[in-house]
């Protein structure tokens, strides 16, 4: 198992508990919801600025307020938004709690 290395996180998400629970729970709309809180609390706390906040989350309107069921592939795209925040979380160095 591959250790932690001491200093490369810079900030732990406070909604990270949230998001895992959604996760574990395969809650894709909540989900949804916790990767948007997730980008709130980055710019809140001036880790990412309210333009990149802004690009992040511009489909997350349709997205949470759209029928899941007429979608082709709902997972896919719940996948590829945990992925964007997943990556990015990883370039600004911020940790995601496990529980």
């Amino acid at each position: 198992m591959r250790k932690i290395a001491a200093g490369r996180w810079e900030y732990e998400l406070k909604c990270g508990k949230a998001l895992r629970e959604a996760i574990q729970d395969g809650d894709l709309p909540e989900v949804l919801r916790q990767i948007q809180n997730g980008y709130r609390e980055l710019a809140d706390n001036g880790i990412i600025d309210e333009d990149d906040y802004e690009r992040y989350t511009e489909d997350f309107e349709m997205y949470l307020y759209d029928d899941f069921q007429d979608w082709d592939d709902p997972e896919e795209t719940v996948d590829y938004e945990l992925d964007n925040f997943y990556d990015l979380c990883d370039a600004v160095k911020v940790w995601i709690p496990l529980d």
